[in-house]
């Protein structure tokens, strides 16, 4: 079957992050091959959160959510929301519905009820990367089985995941019993689910019964020629040092409190750390700072722009990346950039990438991450790495090939 129309779907678009590149990136790669594409969310700011990234592709917001409501509320926000995205979606009736999350594609089962439109879902996350007490549906009894061997088999799990469940009262767990079910039907139910990652691949056949596909994509080809406009150091006033960037959402989950006691440690006077990014961790974490007597070499930025970010990249000599993750696309945006690259034993390191030696890895503590700092600042990379199979094209040409196949 021809694809003439496609369906984006992503609950909240309020904030721009990995996925989020993904998404818009997907959409023009629809567009270009001429197929009608639609993203539809239920929250989208483009002029707050979207600048140069959502370009003309058409975003139709159907109604609001926010991830800052409870779970209850939530699920009584959700219903009203699944009839809106029925009645748009037999409005557009497309051939394929592309989404990412098991909370996504939730909706979108039920959203697709009693039609023949298929749906396909990116899982970039599973139940167990969330250290968030409030997010229990890992604990329901549908995962009791696996939790245990999912849970020991990652440092990061391990750190931000409780082995018991917090005090739940039965209806939160009578709760967690549905959700989780939903999501197992609405992953059962996908035409096909993708994956950045071996890991995550094994937790969602684990968690779901469903096997996926691995695909790794982290960024636009145009990356790899990219030429910086803005001289960063210059702008911060640090033309003379060695910069170490992160830049990130800052919560729990990202570990920069670890990077920062990592770079506490760290004896080059030259260094400096630039932390970019904003979030419920900001003042904490430049508590953090000032309480090991660093205040001074680190700058916190707040949110960066999107027309400046790269330019961060480029202006950098280390790119750290302490996150709890399997598969990261800012670290793999600063190899494209050629930049040297820290980041924790848990992401995962195909073959191939492991003959690049502008990686350093490193278990998430300070001693062993500082090491890989210091190692990355004083080690002068010349080489010419290719990092092209993980364009966004090539990514998104190998999805669009098994929708093909998946629609015939």
């Amino acid at each position: 079957m021809e694809i003439k129309k496609a369906v984006l779907f992503s609950k909240d678009l309020s904030g721009v992050g990995g996925g989020e590149r993904l998404l818009f990136g997907f959409a023009k790669y629809l567009k270009e091959k001429g197929i009608e594409t639609t993203i539809l969310t239920f929250s989208f700011d483009k002029n707050k959160t979207f600048e140069g990234i959502a370009g003309d592709i058409e975003v139709v917001c159907l109604g609001s959510y926010s991830n800052k409501n409870s779970f209850f509320k939530k699920i009584f926000l959700e219903i009203p929301n699944i009839f809106r995205l029925a009645w748009q979606l037999r409005k557009i009736y497309p051939q394929i519905i592309i989404t990412d999350g098991a909370s996504n594609a939730s909706t979108l089962y039920f959203s697709t009820l009693f039609s023949d439109i298929k749906y396909i879902v990116h899982i970039y996350e599973t139940e167990f990367w969330f250290g968030n007490p409030d997010d229990t549906v890992k604990y329901a009894s549908a995962y009791k089985k696996v939790f245990d061997e999912i849970r020991n088999s990652v440092i990061g799990h391990k750190e931000f995941i409780p082995a018991n469940p917090p005090q739940m009262g039965f209806f939160k767990e009578i709760a967690n019993n549905l959700v989780a079910d939903i999501k197992n039907k609405a992953l059962t139910k996908a035409s096909l689910i993708f994956t950045l990652s071996k890991q995550m691949a094994w937790e969602v056949k684990k968690m779901y019964g469903k096997d996926a596909i691995v695909a790794k994509g982290a960024f636009p080809k145009e990356l790899l020629q990219y030429k910086a406009r803005k001289d960063i150091k210059s702008t911060l006033g640090i033309e003379n040092k060695k910069m170490i960037l992160s830049v990130s959402r800052l919560i729990r989950k990202k570990r920069i409190d670890l990077l920062i006691k990592s770079f506490s440690l760290i004896k080059d006077d030259q260094a400096v750390l630039v932390v970019g990014g904003s979030g419920p961790e900001e003042i904490n974490l430049k508590n953090l700072s000032t309480s090991l007597g660093i205040n001074e070499k680190v700058i916190f930025t707040g949110r960066i722009d999107e027309k400046d970010m790269y330019d961060y990249f480029a202006s950098c000599d280390v790119f750290a990346y302490p996150d709890h993750a399997d598969f990261g696309i800012t670290p793999y945006e600063a190899l494209a950039l050629k930049k040297n690259v820290v980041w924790t034993s848990e992401n995962e390191i195909d073959d191939y990438l492991k003959t690049n030696k502008r990686i350093f890895s490193a278990d998430p503590n300070p001693s062993d991450f500082s090491k890989a700092l210091e190692l990355a600042l004083c080690n002068k990379i010349d080489d010419n790495f290719d990092m092209s199979d993980y364009c966004w094209d090539r990514y998104f040409s190998k999805i669009y090939s098994a929708i093909e196949l998946c629609l015939k």
